[in-house]
């Protein structure tokens, strides 16, 4: 495995730690199994159901959402410089699910407490749907991403965003060993405004120990009954700005599924 992509998968199981996935990063020889494990780590947003009620009479209802309906969502969807999100086919998505389940499984994460939120993080409800779509942005060497999830019952999702933030406040600072090398993450919680009913955000700072290589990665998490969306951008420097550009997506995100 290539050192950038190393450290991109790394990068990734830190992240889910917090329920706060990323995209695995600008680098040009991320592979596809990185990017879907970035995305598979983000918690997810919402669609057009056959019907189309709104956002909070769906979630009320428990509204059932294919992943060909949150595929259309996704893929309505344009990033900050206008480009369309590039829908990530669903055997891409699921084959990122596992392979973040089976890093988490194998590294060491310290310090303990923080351990416990890598199993809860990367457990997909049952019944759930969910898809994701990704852009990149030449000139910044940036990534972006939006992830969407469906479930049954509203009351999975609020209970797994309270969780979320608790893992950000708790584990502020915290590392994660992989087959020899550490990443080092430091957590920094957002205080973020989107039009769902709870949102949460953070910005993350990884460094590779062998190298001393960095990555940021900020997201922002929403909340809307039983839709979860979240859009995160990550590269070596993200800029204050890019969180009105989150908080724009999950915005859009639950206009589109009005």
């Amino acid at each position: 495995m290539k050192k950038s992509t190393h450290f991109a998968l790394l990068c990734v199981a830190a992240l889910a730690l917090a329920g706060c996935g990323a995209e695995s990063g600008g680098t040009s020889d991320a592979t596809p199994s990185a990017e879907a494990t970035s995305a598979a780590s983000s918690a997810a947003p919402s669609v057009e159901p056959t019907e189309e009620p709104s956002p909070t009479e769906s979630a009320e209802a428990g509204a059932d959402y294919t992943n060909e309906d949150l595929s259309a969502l996704v893929s309505s969807l344009t990033d900050a410089q206008g480009q369309p999100l590039t829908v990530m086919p669903a055997e891409q998505l699921d084959q990122g699910i596992m392979l973040a389940r089976t890093i988490l499984e194998n590294a060491t994460i310290s310090p303990e407490e923080c351990n416990v939120f890598a199993s809860e993080n990367l457990q997909a409800p049952e019944g759930s749907t969910y898809a994701a779509g990704l852009s990149q942005a030449a000139e910044e060497m940036t990534q972006t991403t939006v992830t969407v999830i469906a479930v049954e019952d509203p009351a999975v999702m609020a209970e797994q965003i309270t969780k979320s933030q608790d893992s950000i406040d708790q584990c502020t600072s915290f590392e994660v060993e992989f087959e020899g090398e550490v990443i080092t993450s430091e957590l920094q919680p957002l205080e973020v405004a989107t039009d769902a009913e709870t949102s949460i955000g953070a910005l993350a700072v990884q460094t590779l120990g062998s190298s001393g290589e960095t990555q940021s990665s900020m997201t922002v998490s929403a909340v809307q009954g039983n839709l979860t969306i979240t859009a995160a951008k990550t590269g070596t420097e993200i800029l204050p700005e890019a969180q009105a550009e989150l908080e724009q997506l999950i915005n859009d995100a639950l206009a589109a599924a009005e």
